[in-house]
């Protein structure tokens, strides 16, 4: 892992302008907050909780 300005990324994405859009602890909050909101989660539920965190810097209610 490298910093990078906005957080670690894998070193071989370096070059490949990739960029963090959360640290690792906010992306395990989001993934906890959801599986504590509906137990049998899936993908998509992760995915929509993930993409609305980053979108109103807030849990998916």
């Amino acid at each position: 892992m490298i910093e990078v300005n906005n957080g670690m990324i894998p070193e071989c994405f370096v070059n490949e302008n990739v960029k963090s859009f959360f640290d690792t602890a906010t992306f395990e909050d989001i993934l906890i907050v959801q599986k504590e909101k509906k137990e049998d989660s899936s993908i998509k539920d992760f995915i929509k909780a993930i993409q609305y965190y980053r979108e109103n810097d807030t849990f998916l209610e």
